[in-house]
C-alpha cells in the first residue's frame, strides 16, 4: 500500500500530474461515451473553430431544434444545420478554472491550497450558473476543469522547462 506521504511526493512531479490527468480526462470523456447519464452532448469537431456542439437548450428533448449526440457521434446526415453552436468546452466556467494557475504563484502549501480551492470555487460557481441557464451539461464543466489544469500544467512544463526548481514549484 503506498503511504500517504509517498503518494504527496509523488504528485509533486509535475509529469505525473500531467500524465495523471490526462487519464482523468480521457476516462472522463469514455465514461460519459458509453453510459447510460445524459449529460454529455459531444459529436466529432468538424473544424478547429467551431465544435458545433448544441447546448442543453439546443437539444429537441429540451424543446431546441438539434438532435441529442454522444461523444464522436456524428449527426444523423439528413440533419441541416442551421446555425453553428459552439457549447463544448464550457468558455464560462473556464475562465474561472484558468484561476488555478495561481496555485503556482504561492510559495507555501497553506497559500498554494487556498488558492487552488478559491480558483476551483469560482470555476463551479460560473459553471453551475450556466447548467442553470440550460447552457451546458454537467460534463462540460468537468471535463473543462480537466482541460484547463491540464492546460495549467503544460504551460508550468515549458515555463520552467530549463529550470531544475520545477519539482519545488509544484
Amino acid at each position: 500500500m503506498i503511504k500517504i506521504k509517498t503518494f504527496y511526493t509523488m504528485l509533486k512531479n509535475i509529469n505525473i500530474q500531467i500524465f495523471i490527468t490526462l487519464i482523468l480526462l480521457i476516462a472522463t470523456i469514455v465514461f460519459f461515451q458509453w453510459s447510460n447519464v445524459d449529460i454529455f452532448v459531444q459529436n466529432r469537431f468538424y473544424d478547429f473553430a467551431t465544435t458545433k456542439v448544441p447546448c442543453p437548450h439546443d437539444i429537441v428533448h429540451y424543446g431546441g431544434s438539434y438532435p441529442d449526440v454522444k461523444v464522436l457521434d456524428a449527426y444523423p446526415k439528413d440533419f441541416l444545420h442551421k446555425s453553428n453552436v459552439r457549447c463544448w468546452p464550457a468558455g464560462h466556467a473556464s475562465g474561472g478554472f484558468a484561476l488555478m494557475s495561481l496555485y503556482f504563484l504561492f510559495k507555501t502549501p497553506k497559500n498554494k491550497k487556498r488558492a487552488l480551492i478559491v480558483a476551483i470555487v469560482i470555476g463551479w460557481i460560473m459553471g453551475l450558473y450556466k447548467m442553470l441557464l440550460g447552457d451546458h451539461y454537467l460534463s462540460h464543466t468537468i471535463v473543462t476543469m480537466l482541460l484547463s489544469w491540464l492546460l495549467i500544467l503544460i504551460v508550468v512544463k515549458i515555463v520552467y522547462r530549463k529550470d531544475k526548481s520545477l519539482e519545488k514549484v509544484a
